[in-house]
C-alpha cells in the first residue's frame, strides 16, 4: 500500500478550479479514487483547516463544508 500526504494547495487547486493546476488536481484525485485499494491519500488536520478558511473566505461556508465532506469520501 502506498500512502501520499495531500498538499493544501492541492485541494485548491482541485475545489476552486485554480488553473493551469485544476485538471492535474481533478486527475490526482481520480487517481486516488479508482485506485483506494492501493494508494491512500492523507491530509493533515491543520491543511483541512487552512481549506476550510480559504474556502470560507473565497465562497461561503456552507460551501467549505460541502467540499470538506467531500474531501473526507475520497
Amino acid at each position: 500500500m502506498h500512502r501520499i500526504l495531500v498538499d493544501s494547495d492541492v485541494i485548491l487547486d482541485l475545489f476552486m478550479a485554480r488553473e493551469p493546476h485544476h485538471s492535474v488536481a481533478l486527475r490526482f484525485f481520480s487517481y486516488l479514487d479508482l485506485n483506494k485499494s492501493t494508494v491512500v491519500g492523507h491530509v493533515s488536520p491543520l491543511a483541512i483547516a487552512n481549506v476550510a478558511y480559504i474556502l470560507t473566505k473565497a465562497q461561503s461556508q456552507s460551501y467549505a463544508i460541502k467540499k470538506i465532506r467531500a474531501l473526507r469520501q475520497i
